[in-house]
């Protein structure tokens, strides 16, 4: 079970809406055990097959020329394959470490700070993109969701200026990239990388700068 996509359950921690939290894990395992119980064999079997396929997963990446990989989105993955090195476990031990910091950063920024919808959603996607170890092309479909509601965003927002620089940061996103070749790989593959942590930076020191200036005026006050 691909659960990347459940990022998205943490705008309702970030809105303190414990309640959906629930009800959607609830779900989620629910149709998961109810899913497994059909296949042949016990439950316990399942989970067995489960556990198996994700330390294959896992154990592919280590000791391997990940030049042939062409879809990772993570900049760092990106950088080591221009220069061939392998990947222990003690590398990507590390980087799931760095991921799992990075995003707990992003959520405590979007929980005391941020406060446009379209915003939380766009930092969350681009999280879930640039975050995991592997991320295929197919799943940069989360960004029509932040666009869908940057486009229908309808509340003032103090920042404007900035819409047209977030407006050319999407519509890049969205257009074909894959005209020529950057060391060796798809245009596509590094400037989209470029593109997620441009859109995921801005709206990051966005709201630091707000929350700065806030903390100025009180202590000026």
């Amino acid at each position: 079970m691909k659960g990347y996509a459940g990022i998205f359950v943490l705008l309702f921690l970030i809105d303190r809406k414990f309640k959906p939290v629930f009800i959607t894990c609830a779900l989620v395992a629910g149709l998961t055990f109810i899913s497994l119980f059909l296949f042949k064999g016990s439950l316990s079997h399942q989970l067995d097959v489960i556990r198996s396929n994700w330390v294959q997963l896992q154990e592919h990446f280590y000791d391997q020329d990940l030049t042939h990989w062409d879809f990772h989105a993570s900049p760092i993955l990106d950088f080591l394959v221009v220069f061939h090195v392998k990947i222990t476990k003690e590398i990507l031990s590390l980087y799931t470490l760095c991921a799992i910091a990075a995003l707990i950063i992003i959520c405590v920024v979007l929980f005391f700070l941020e406060t446009i919808l379209w915003k939380k959603f766009a930092a969350l996607a681009v999280a879930s993109l640039i975050l995991p170890q592997i991320s295929i092309d197919y799943h940069m479909l989360r960004i029509y969701l932040p666009l869908y509601l940057f486009v229908n965003d309808k509340d003032y927002r103090p920042h404007q200026k900035m819409d047209l620089i977030y407006t050319l940061i999407f519509g890049l996103l969205l257009i074909p990239k894959n005209y020529f070749s950057i060391a060796g790989y798809s245009a596509a593959h590094w400037l989209e990388t470029g593109l997620l942590l441009l859109l995921l930076s801005l709206i990051i020191s966005e709201n630091i700068s707000i929350g700065w200036k806030g903390l100025k005026k009180r202590n000026g006050n």
